[in-house]
């Protein structure tokens, strides 16, 4: 057999046995490529997700800066997986153990996280036990373990670490299966598309024998970030990670101004708010909105963002609050003048002429319209002057609480 061209595709692991079957002749053709009757009148099962209609059981793409939190927000998800508790509000479809398979932050730094994490969760000693029976890390950092490589003829080739997660974890049967990050897991990025397109081959492989999510962690690139692009082609280095992967999330930093309906100003300046675009999703429906999440410690909660309907309907609230707030502090400015002055008598306008005494920066159609609310509502009412205070052509009622008497 002729050796192949340098930077040409080949897999070691399976070379032999996708050409011949031992005995010469191949062992795949039309007797095995022809599709069953059944394929097309059997219903087939849906497509399994971890979370519904967001996380699919396939090869995805978790796409981030560095230092956002990328890893301990998925540590946060993983544990919410192990326990079958929500995530980002989020119930989880499929539950069960995890791996996490690290070359950039050790045991010792996940360790920390996750005790930091269990612990703001407020987990007990019981879910403490279940989560560490359940999570499993295997530590490459400072090791050559790598999905795919260069051999030495400069060749990328599949290596046997995906095949070897799947002989050593079939029996625990994990559902998340994460690869963080993804640049020390790929042959690099000499030949970007060749050694994601190869890194993604693996990730399917070990997606197939065991049937759970491959999670491939990657750094965004820096024009993505000056850009403040969003698309499934944001991680750093070729497009063919975009491209094969069946889900593709990237975790962003919004713009502030994006932000200012969403979140307080202190959490904003402080970097809590972060934006997660499912930018490909293959076997669903593709949310058109991110999900907006505040970080508090080291614990990730989803932010409510209220459909059109909720929105007006907080908006109603809001006008009542504050119309109530506006009654309550002019009846109670009407009171204390009285107290001052029993003789004090003010009409509609006396108000509206003191409007900036009790609040700022009302105009004077409004504060006609809450003198009209507490009129309504009966807590200020129109009293008549006694006889001795009226004056020919002058006023013969004045405004005072309800409560109030002469």
């Amino acid at each position: 057999m002729e050796a192949p061209l340098n930077g040409e595709l080949i897999d070691l692991c399976d070379l032999s046995t996708l050409a011949t079957d031992g005995s010469g002749p191949p062992n795949w053709g039309p007797d095995t490529d022809r599709i069953p009757l059944e394929w097309l009148t059997v219903p087939p099962n849906e497509p399994k997700f971890i979370f519904p209609d967001l996380l699919p059981a396939d090869v995805c793409a978790f796409i981030g800066t560095g230092g956002m939190g990328k890893s301990t927000l998925l540590l946060q998800r993983n544990i919410c997986v192990i326990l079958s508790r929500p995530f980002l509000g989020i119930e989880p479809a499929l539950d069960g153990p995890v791996l996490y398979v690290t070359k950039e932050d050790g045991a010792d730094r996940l360790r920390y996280r996750l005790f930091q994490v269990c612990d703001q969760m407020g987990l007990n000693e019981s879910a403490r036990k279940y989560v560490a029976d359940n999570f499993y890390i295997r530590d490459f950092v400072g090791t050559d373990a790598r999905l795919a490589r260069f051999d030495g003829r400069g060749n990328i080739e599949i290596t046997p670490l995906a095949d070897q997660i799947v002989e050593r974890y079939a029996d625990v049967n994990p559902v998340i299966v994460t690869f963080d990050p993804l640049v020390k897991f790929s042959p690099g990025e000499r030949a970007p598309n060749d050694a994601e397109d190869a890194t993604i081959n693996a990730a399917m492989r070990l997606q197939r024998a065991l049937g759970c999510a491959v999670e491939l962690v990657h750094h965004t690139s820096k024009a993505v970030v000056r850009d403040g692009i969003i698309d499934h082609h944001t991680g750093r280095g070729g497009a063919a990670l975009g491209d094969g992967a069946r889900a593709v999330f990237q975790l962003v930093t919004p713009d502030p101004t994006a932000a200012a309906g969403i979140a307080t100003p202190a959490d904003i300046e402080q970097g809590n708010i972060l934006s997660l675009h499912v930018t490909k999703l293959t076997d669903a429906k593709k949310p058109k909105d991110p999900i907006w999440i505040r970080r508090k410690g080291w614990l990730f909660e989803r932010i409510e963002i209220p459909t059109e309907d909720e929105a007006r309907a907080n908006a109603r609230r809001e006008r009542e609050r504050q119309l109530d707030a506006r009654i309550s502090a002019l009846v109670t400015y009407v009171e204390e003048k009285l107290r001052q002055t029993p003789t004090e008598r003010f009409t509609q306008n006396d108000l509206v002429d003191a409007r900036n005494q009790i609040f700022d920066g009302i105009g004077r159609d409004p504060m006609r319209d809450v003198i009209k609310a507490a009129l309504r509502r009966g807590v200020l009412v129109e009293k008549p002057l006694p006889d001795g205070e009226k004056t020919r052509g002058g006023k013969y009622h004045f405004l005072a609480p309800s409560r109030w008497t002469l």
